[in-house]
């Protein structure tokens, strides 16, 4: 993502595929709700370093982005912390604009088989999706039908007895 690219999310806001965090203290603890929240709907853009001021977006930076991205990593591939690595190194990155370093996550779509990605080790406390602007915990009966879906066979490939075309 380019310095230009990032500036005009800025002016859209965050939305369905954009989250924008303050990361000002270390990783925000709300990142891997975010993260498994992409991961199990569209995935998105998490950028760490911007300040939301009422209804706007300022950018503030982070002050170590090495570390933040030392620390995310480590979270990433801990499967106490994150139940499946999603995230390539091509996925994480760091953004110069004028002054101001920002850390920008790129989180996939889960695969099929991958779904439900979720956090601290609990599938039916840990699992989030996106909707709008906003990360929410899911349903026990969203996990279960990801829970389905993610075998070996999707349950659409299935031959169903006693029917014809």
């Amino acid at each position: 993502m380019t310095p230009e690219e990032l500036l005009l999310r800025l002016d859209v806001g965050e939305d369905q595929d954009t989250e924008f965090k303050l990361a000002e203290g270390g990783l925000p603890k709300s990142l891997w709700e975010t993260v498994s929240a992409f991961a199990n709907t569209k995935g998105g853009i998490i950028i760490l370093g911007i300040e939301e001021q009422g209804a706007n977006f300022k950018v503030s930076g982070v002050r170590k982005p090495e570390t933040l991205l030392k620390t995310f990593w480590d979270g990433h591939n801990n499967s106490q912390k994150l139940s499946t690595p999603i995230c390539s190194d091509a996925d994480v990155h760091i953004v110069r604009i004028a002054d101001h370093k920002l850390v920008v996550i790129n989180v996939p779509r889960a695969r099929r088989i991958q779904r439900p990605l979720y956090i601290n080790g609990n599938p039916m406390m840990g699992t989030f999706k996106r909707n709008h602007e906003g990360d929410y915990r899911c349903s026990e009966p969203e996990i279960r039908q990801m829970l389905r879906d993610a075998g070996d066979e999707p349950q659409d490939l299935r031959i169903l007895e006693g029917f014809g075309w």
